[in-house]
């Protein structure tokens, strides 16, 4: 669950940083500029920075989860069933019917 969050955050971060960039490509075109054949001025090369940097975070990150969740973690025992608090009421043996007198419901 932590490995999903992380994910949504990482990704969550580098959108958000992306769409600055945008909003300051987009201011960078309103203020005047020094060049009026390319409008270039003090505020075009940040944006541009952020932008491209912002993008291939997003790329490397969607790519690294994509191989992560093709191969997996083979380590973890994924396909038993999962306790959240622990397993406080024992099952009764295969001989043994009689429910155990010390737990209560």
């Amino acid at each position: 669950m932590s490995e999903r969050s992380v994910f949504a955050k990482t990704m969550t971060i580098l959108a958000v940083a992306f769409g600055v960039g945008m909003g300051l490509c987009g201011l960078s075109a309103v203020l005047p500029s020094s060049d009026p054949e390319f409008h270039t001025n003090w505020l075009s090369l940040p944006s541009l920075l952020i932008m491209v940097l912002s993008f291939l975070g997003l790329i490397a990150t969607l790519i690294v989860r994509f191989i992560g969740g093709a191969f997996g973690d083979f380590s973890a025992n994924r396909t038993g069933p999962q306790t959240l608090f622990g397993n406080s009421v024992e099952e009764p043996k295969d001989g043994d019917q009689s429910p155990r007198k010390d737990v209560h419901p």
